[in-house]
């Protein structure tokens, strides 16, 4: 996520604002909003020791949104 942020994990970020955690099989995912009020998911697969293997991180959008071009 710090590279899609652009800051270190260890620093708030002012900007961004949590809308949920949440856990599931294997990890958790986090959405959060953007500066511009656009909503993000991030996905953490962690491994048995708790730390992240893989993440993803994309936008979602609105039924309003996924049809316009």
């Amino acid at each position: 996520m710090d590279a899609e942020v652009g800051g270190s994990a260890s620093r708030p970020l002012p900007d961004r604002q949590i809308e949920a955690i949440v856990p599931e099989d294997g990890g958790i995912y986090l959405e959060y909003r953007d500066a511009g009020g656009r909503l993000f998911r991030t996905r953490l697969r962690l491994n048995t020791a708790g730390k992240i293997v893989h993440s993803t991180c994309n936008p979602l959008v609105t039924n309003d949104e996924a049809f316009t071009v």
